[in-house]
């Protein structure tokens, strides 16, 4: 039995279906989404072995935080017989955003080769001179570096060496993600480093160091099942 698809069903689960309706304004607006989660259901088997309570936990988050699976801002994840969702890097972009505190958001890694300087005093400021003829694959990386401007007129700004992330990898996740998308894992370190430290009405979007990373790869589409699958949020 899919587990997946039997929560699905308004018969088995109504009281799932009750906090469910909270986060639509409309029967239509819920009842898409729930067909575009059958969809999914369908076409990413491996997560209906998942027990029921974790797969219903995971379909309240994305109806809560409105993130796409299509865009790749989160991830369902099944773990251990459970299922994780887990926020990447856009999806931690989006809902900074989403707090109406951030005017600009970025996050850079550097690799060996390119001209990186930070100067640290009063204010922190860094120089970066990306340069697209060196090698710019993972094992080339020295670290990353990104910023947050506030709405407020202030800017945060960090900076994370390669000893640094890896050290974080290996703290507080098992490492597969870091393996298949270490870019995109390192982005979001970092920012989620720089959100801890902001404004508490932002901070508070920031995820927990213990929680597992997450594994792009599970989730993927091809572009005949995105155009069927409104989980992008367009």
């Amino acid at each position: 039995m899919n587990n997946f698809l039997k929560v699905l069903k308004p018969d088995n689960s109504p009281n799932f279906y009750g906090k469910l309706d909270d986060f639509f304004s409309s029967k239509d607006q819920l009842a898409t989404f729930i067909s575009s989660l059958q969809r999914f259901g369908m076409q990413q088997r491996s997560i209906g072995g998942c027990s029921e309570a974790s797969i219903k936990s995971c379909i309240l988050a994305l109806a809560e935080t409105k993130l796409s699976l299509l865009h790749k801002e989160c991830y369902l994840v099944p773990r251990g017989g459970n299922l994780t969702f887990e926020i990447g890097y856009l999806g931690l972009v989006s809902l900074a955003y989403k707090t109406g505190l951030c005017d600009l958001i970025v996050a850079h890694p550097v690799y060996k080769g390119e001209t990186f300087e930070v100067i640290d005093g009063t204010e922190t400021r860094v120089i970066h001179k990306p340069d697209i003829s060196v090698d710019r694959s993972d094992s080339n990386i020295i670290g990353v570096w990104g910023k947050i401007e506030l709405s407020n007129g202030k800017t945060m700004v960090g900076v994370l060496s390669k000893s640094q992330l890896d050290s974080h990898k290996n703290n507080y996740s098992g490492g597969h993600a870091w393996k298949t998308s270490y870019v995109e894992m390192a982005k979001k370190t970092l920012i989620r480093k720089l959100i801890k430290t902001a404004p508490k009405s932002l901070s508070f979007i920031g995820v927990s160091e213990a929680v597992k990373e997450a594994a792009p790869e599970v989730v993927s589409y091809n572009s005949e099942k995105a155009q069927s699958n409104p989980l992008g949020w367009d």
